[in-house]
């Protein structure tokens, strides 16, 4: 009876961790959208890195090294520029 209960947990153990995997998995790909759509978004814009960062609050450097697809954003990153941009970040299929 104990060995099938540890056979259990370690089942559990191994369909929480898929789950797991599977979740950061789909919030890696959400945020990679949200950095394609921004770098487009300042890409389209006619506003210097300079204007947008004292709009937004994020520094000049920052946005040129995302624009330029040197690093990726973090969300609270990304969330001041959307505001700045006029955009709004929205859960997927909100």
């Amino acid at each position: 009876m104990q060995k099938l209960k540890n056979l259990n947990n370690q089942q559990d153990d191994k369909l929480h961790q898929a789950l797991l995997d599977d979740l950061e998995q789909q919030e890696h790909l959400e945020m990679a959208r949200i950095n394609d759509q921004l770098r487009k978004a300042i890409e389209k814009g006619d506003e210097s890195y300079y204007a947008l960062a004292k709009r937004s609050g994020v520094d000049a450097v920052v946005i040129s090294r995302f624009v330029c697809g040197e690093r990726d954003l973090r969300l609270d990153t990304a969330a001041k520029l959307a505001a700045a941009l006029g955009l709004e970040l929205t859960a997927k299929g909100a």
